[in-house]
């Protein structure tokens, strides 16, 4: 099903290792020309199925910014209070100031798809928290002027069958 939305383009270790100090100097110098401006604000989502490596992103993404303007919040399913207000309230919240950047490490997709899945959400209702997802972001895309969603998912090697007992496991890399 994902295989359609699998990027093509790949660096091999060297060729990112190359890449890798333009890079982190252009990230900050964007953050701190945004932190200059406040002219806007920048929310990046970091999502995807558990085990993908979304920690490892937020983590490479967190070295390469300056702590000191950039506030990064996590979400799994909601709990006590979280549950009296609208779904999209929490992340609502999370949206960072003009001349911030927020990281959210979880994603406003996860309950839906879980309650789903689970058989506990009616596909009308289903489709009902889509579309109040899709107005929260088109929302946040004119609040923030810049928004991205990074979906980590999992490769096949990823994905392989487990290794049996006693034998060696194939030595795997991740970003």
């Amino acid at each position: 099903m994902f295989e359609s939305a699998a990027l093509e383009k790949k660096l091999s270790k060297a060729e990112f290792e190359a890449l890798e100090p333009r890079l982190r100097t252009e990230l900050l110098t964007a953050q701190l020309d945004l932190t200059e401006t406040r002219d806007r604000a920048v929310l990046l989502v970091i999502a995807g199925v558990d085990g993908a490596g979304k920690a490892q992103v937020v983590h490479r993404l967190l070295e390469w910014l300056d702590p000191r303007h950039v506030v990064t919040h996590g979400f799994g399913l909601p709990e006590g209070d979280e549950l009296r207000y609208p779904p999209m309230w929490r992340y609502w919240r999370a949206l960072p100031a003009k001349g911030r950047t927020a990281v959210v490490f979880g994603s406003w997709y996860h309950q839906p798809l879980y309650e789903r899945i689970a058989g506990s959400l009616p596909e009308s209702d289903y489709l009902a928290r889509l579309h109040a997802i899709a107005r929260f972001e088109q929302m946040a895309r004119v609040y923030a002027a810049f928004f991205e969603r990074f979906d980590v998912a999992l490769t096949p090697v990823l994905t392989a069958p487990p290794v049996a007992i006693g034998e060696q496991a194939p030595k795997m890399w991740a970003l």
